[in-house]
């Protein structure tokens, strides 16, 4: 039952995510004969792929946070580096694995090696029906461990499906290691666009959190630098898919958030 549950709820989002939803507007179009739906396929789709409206979704995805320091982070009792499902194992060999994206990684690495915390932890994030050789949160404790951590610095969760999850299995590694989450620091390390959903299911765990973000998909330079561009004008595949993370994190944040309100169990 949890498995249909997962897989329905992985198809009524994507539903709402590009491309699907042009190609529903273009398949009415085909199949009633209404150019109207045609329009309303070609409106969307460039919609979704121009830069102006890419920028606006990513920078509501992030607000407010802006990028910190290490140094400027206080001292906490653990690092929490969220899975990121962006690693390649390329063997049977642990060690053997490439990042596709490494900065959640780096940044909860150095962190720790500015003596931020005294404990890391990565979680272990897996996707439903793909068959994978080992688990994220194991491959960067291998990775850890290369760089010079000890084994008693690093802590790896049970498997997790999603960021509720991951909240749960956290909070019961930090009370298996003998600590109250509501007397701990977290910093907590993520992409910004990820962040503020993070923190509501974390901090919804009672725990102490010291938001990390980082990743930005924004443009820094301003908005207004993206309106100067004529080339952001044009759509293009890279939009689309910021875009598609934007709504995908909205929609999450709109669940979590209505699901907490009306304390649905």
């Amino acid at each position: 039952m949890e498995n249909i549950i997962y897989f329905l709820s992985r198809i009524i989002l994507n539903l709402f995510l590009p491309p699907s939803l042009p190609i529903i507007f273009l398949s009415l179009g085909i199949i009633k004969n209404r150019k109207k739906y045609l329009y309303y396929s070609l409106f969307i789709l460039i919609l979704l792929s121009s830069s102006i409206f890419s920028e606006c979704l990513i920078r509501i995805a992030e607000f407010p946070f802006k990028y910190k320091s290490i140094s400027s982070i206080p001292k906490a009792e653990f690092i929490v580096v969220l899975s990121s499902l962006d690693q390649k194992l390329n063997s049977s060999d642990e060690e053997d694995f490439e990042f596709i994206d490494s900065r959640r990684f780096f940044a909860g690495y150095n962190l720790f090696k500015s003596g931020k915390a005294n404990k890391i932890i990565f979680t272990s994030a897996y996707k439903k029906f793909q068959k994978i050789k080992e688990l994220e949160g194991n491959l960067l404790r291998s990775k850890a461990l290369s760089l010079g951590l000890s084994e008693s610095d690093i802590l790896v969760t049970n498997p997790v499906l999603n960021t509720f999850d991951e909240s749960n299995k956290v909070k019961e590694l930090i009370l298996k290691n003998g600590f109250n989450v509501d007397e701990v620091k977290i910093v907590l390390v993520t992409s910004a666009f990820h962040m503020q959903r993070a923190l509501f299911l974390f901090r919804d765990q009672n725990m102490n959190i010291i938001p990390f973000p980082m990743d930005f998909k924004s443009n820094q330079e301003g908005f207004f630098s993206t309106l100067k561009n004529p080339l952001n004008w044009i759509p293009n595949s890279n939009n689309l898919h910021l875009s598609s993370i934007s709504i995908k994190e909205l929609l999450a944040r709109t669940y979590f958030y209505t699901k907490n309100h009306f304390s649905f169990k």
